[in-house]
């Protein structure tokens, strides 16, 4: 039997990137092309109301960074089930955030042990891997005027200070650095290099 095709792309970056409207932008330009597209996410997932009841306690719980990281995995042991069904079907799957958010958020930034995180990723993961990771990259300065004028950016990690988002994008570069399947793209382009970009790169 002929082995399909990856097409499971994940998109990452900080809190303003504009992660979320470049999928939707990049979703209606494959389906226009005639192409299955299924658009998805962490820790909501697609009409998932077991992702929506884990974020919404943790953004409105103080949490750990280790508590964040193993509701994190919850949704992710259900939700990698999910994105296999999806590629078998034959969709293209668009993902915003991965298990790269929980290296960087839970991991680097808050100091959950990197083999304990990696380790419950790949029991979760298996033979799960991206094509490819979008990095949107983001000076954070821009990221939090653009979160400040949309109303409903104002979750913890929106609100959080500029030093935590300095530190997040330090992390995710360091993480692209060091993993071939990442392309970094610069999020300070117009939308339509950026998706030409991204495009290219599918």
């Amino acid at each position: 039997m002929e082995k399909k095709e990856n097409m499971f792309y994940v998109f990452e970056g900080i809190e303003g990137a504009g992660k979320t409207t470049l999928i939707k932008i990049l979703e209606e330009q494959l389906k226009s092309e005639g192409k299955k597209v299924m658009v998805t996410s962490e820790p909501t997932g697609k009409n998932n109301s077991f992702g929506t009841a884990i974020r919404k306690l943790i953004m409105e719980e103080k949490t750990s960074a280790l508590t964040e990281f193993l509701l994190f995995s919850s949704f992710r042991s259900k939700h990698v089930v999910q994105i296999k069904q999806w590629l078998k079907e034959g969709y293209i799957v668009l993902c915003d955030r991965f298990i790269y958010s929980s290296i960087v958020y839970q991991g680097n930034v808050g100091k959950v042990d990197i083999n304990f995180i990696n380790q419950v990723n790949e029991y979760i993961l298996k033979d799960l891997q991206p094509k490819k990771i979008f990095l949107i990259d983001v000076d954070p300065k821009i990221a939090q005027k653009r979160n400040k004028q949309e109303k409903d950016k104002n979750d913890k990690f929106d609100l959080a200070p500029l030093e935590f988002h300095k530190n997040i994008r330090k992390n995710y570069l360091k993480l692209a650095d060091e993993n071939l399947n990442f392309k970094i793209i610069d999020g300070n382009k117009t939308i339509e290099e950026i998706i030409k970009v991204i495009t290219l790169n599918l």
